[in-house]
Parts: structure tokens; sequence; C-alpha cells
């Protein structure tokens, strides 16, 4: 696997509407909280799995994000970009692979969720052969009582819920026949579904779990979560 070779894209980007004080100010991914951003946690996840080659994607040109993404580039001595391009996802993701027309593997993860995904271990499920894209998933159980309604009458409730859930968690590798899908015009969403209809959807469980960050505090258990590192599995 080469995957020094293999682009490695964070998508940042949104209008903040789940973190309203954020609105207008800074992306959620590049919120410094407890001395690292998420934008931080994903890039050494990168460097640790060996990539050489990030691309950091955001909506619109900002100087401050700008000096900090250099900021890590020089730090680490890689090769960390940033790319500004407005749209959605699939949008992101084309502009970042454009330049790289043979290109046949990539990882592309969201910036503002955080989990302990293996980039390695989902570019080799895509280079077996058996699937086209890999998602990191995770089971993800409400932590909170649910309660049951019956149109707008609460009729009971269920304060620990036994249901898990398996989600995914913003990290997926892609191979030739997704990137493909994507040049030609393919909505990730649709992309995913049908390649899920055909039976060439992967999934690896991340056994650490999956942070929700749709809040400072959520940020704040991401950017200080410890646990085993899948990298060392």
């Amino acid at each position: 696997m080469d995957i020094e070779g293999c682009p490695f894209i964070v998508l940042c980007g949104g209008d903040n509407t789940r973190l309203e004080v954020l609105r207008g100010t800074i992306y959620k991914p590049f919120l410094q909280l407890r001395d690292t951003t998420l934008v931080a946690k994903h890039v050494t996840r990168a460097t640790m799995a060996g990539h050489t080659r990030i691309r950091i994607v955001v909506d619109s040109r900002d100087p401050l994000v700008e000096a900090y993404v250099a900021g890590l580039a020089g730090e680490l001595g890689i090769d960390v970009r940033l790319s500004v391009v407005p749209g959605g996802a699939r949008e992101k993701v084309v502009e970042v692979l454009g330049p790289y027309p043979t290109l046949s593997l990539a990882v592309v993860v969201l910036g503002d969720t955080y989990s302990w995904y293996d980039p390695r271990r989902l570019l080799s499920r895509v280079e077996s052969g058996d699937v086209d894209c890999c998602l990191a998933i995770a089971r993800y159980r409400l932590p909170f009582g649910v309660v049951k309604v019956d149109g707008e009458s609460i009729i009971g409730f269920s304060e620990k819920p036994e249901t898990d859930f398996l989600v995914n968690v913003g990290a997926m590798a892609l191979g030739p026949t997704a990137i493909d899908l994507l040049t030609r015009g393919v909505a990730i969403d649709r992309m995913l579904a049908d390649l899920a209809a055909k039976g060439r959807l992967g999934g690896i469980e991340v056994s650490n779990g999956f942070l929700s960050v749709d809040s400072l505090d959520g940020i704040a258990r991401a950017l200080s979560a410890e646990g085993q590192d899948l990298l060392s599995q």
C-alpha cells in the first residue's frame, strides 16, 4: 500500500448551525480547546498512519486558518495544505483529487467528528477488492432517557435505552469506483447508498467508539479523549 502517496482529505466548513455560539467566527474543527484542535487530531492520526499528503478543505478564505495550517505543516515537516472550495462535500473532494487524475485510493474524513479510526485498516479493506469504499463505524448508545409519545402526549419513558446504533463516524477510504462516481457528479450520500445496494460498501467497527462534537463540551471531550489507539493494534 502506497500510503504516502494517498491523499488524506479533512473536510471542514458549514455554518455552525448546531453550535450557534461559533456562527460567523471560526470553523468548529479549528476551535482551540485544551491546547489542540480537532483538525490537529485528524492530521496527527494521518501522519501516524504514514500519510504525507494531507489536504484540509474549507468553504472560504480566512487568514487565521491559513496561518494555522501553515504552522501545522511547518511543525510536522510534511505536505499539509489548505484548499478553499465552496460547495458541498462532493465538490470539495473532487476539487482536491483533481490534480491526481490516475489516483486509485483516498481517505476522506469529516473535520468535526472524532473517533479512534485507523486509515490503514480502511484502505486495506478497499485494496482487498471486495468493496469500493469502506467506512469507519461505531456503536452509539443514547446516553439519556427516551420519551415515548402519542401525538403530542408523552405516554412513557425509557431512562436507560438498551438499543445500540451503528453510526458512520465520518471517516472513509475511497477506491477507484467510488472516486469515479464522485468525479462524474454523484453526491457522496447517493454514492454510498448505491454501493451499499450493490454490496460494495464495507464497514470497519471502531471499538473505542465515537464522540459527538455538537457542543463546546463535546469538542473538549473529543480533544481530551484517552484510550487505546487503534494504530497500535
